[in-house]
């Protein structure tokens, strides 16, 4: 996480990519009372109160054994995030025993083989409806879950996780992550992407990170913040 952290809970206005690419010295760590400090500092409760979205992404690896561990982590924070990403969550037919209080509960799990899976913790709060139609349609090369969040008096925003599992070939993954925000472009909406990718973006010279990068970049998706770039890009 960053220090700068207005721009970590709201969408960024500086959206040049260059300027998010190097993150050498510019985040850092913090235990939950120093993230609560920040909050208090910066105002980030008011914003948040004011309509203004925000987002927490795990990668849990066994969502039934940790819920209740993750549910002590989000009350221990002074901020009620809109949308609570997890990946890997390792459910099987059915989420049982994985409610949160205050939270809607969106999944998506691997359909054959053990492990995977995503889902979503969405605030009761808000309206939205599940996007099926933008998911990526090949869950051995990425597994995905999109819903869009209902916002009568401003636009609505799409907001997505997605896994590549890391034994998967990467190529394969680009192809079909473009294919992914091709569809995501053609709404025309603000979205937010979270994720676990297993790939390094500060290592873009190597072919298949760059061609992620490139697609990324190309859809006019970017960087949303110093401290979450491998694993979060927003598109505006």
């Amino acid at each position: 996480m960053t220090s700068d952290f207005e721009r970590f809970l709201v969408r960024s206005d500086d959206l040049d990519p260059d300027i998010h690419f190097n993150i050498d010295g510019r985040c850092s760590y913090l235990v939950e009372h120093k993230f609560n400090d920040i909050l208090q500092n910066e105002t980030a409760i008011s914003r948040e109160q004011s309509n203004h979205l925000s987002f927490f992404h795990l990668n849990i690896r066994s969502l039934q054994n940790k819920v209740d561990e993750l549910s002590t982590l989000l009350s221990t924070l002074n901020i009620k995030f809109s949308v609570v990403r997890i990946t890997e969550t390792w459910l099987q037919d059915s989420p049982l025993g994985v409610n949160i209080d205050g939270y809607n509960f969106v999944y998506k799990n691997r359909p054959v083989r053990s492990g995977g899976g995503v889902g979503l913790y969405v605030s009761d709060n808000l309206d939205y409806r599940t996007r099926a139609d933008i998911y990526a349609d090949e869950d051995e090369v990425m597994e995905s879950l999109f819903i869009e969040i209902i916002r009568p008096h401003e636009r609505n925003v799409i907001v997505g996780i997605n896994y590549r599992p890391p034994n998967q070939i990467v190529n394969d993954f680009v192809t079909k992550m473009n294919d992914v925000l091709g569809k995501i472009s053609r709404d025309n909406k603000t979205c937010y992407l979270m994720g676990d990718f297993n790939l390094n973006p500060l290592n873009n010279e190597n072919h298949a990170t760059g061609e992620f990068l490139d697609g990324l970049y190309s859809h006019l998706f970017f960087s949303f913040n110093h401290a979450t770039f491998p694993n979060y890009f927003s598109h505006c």
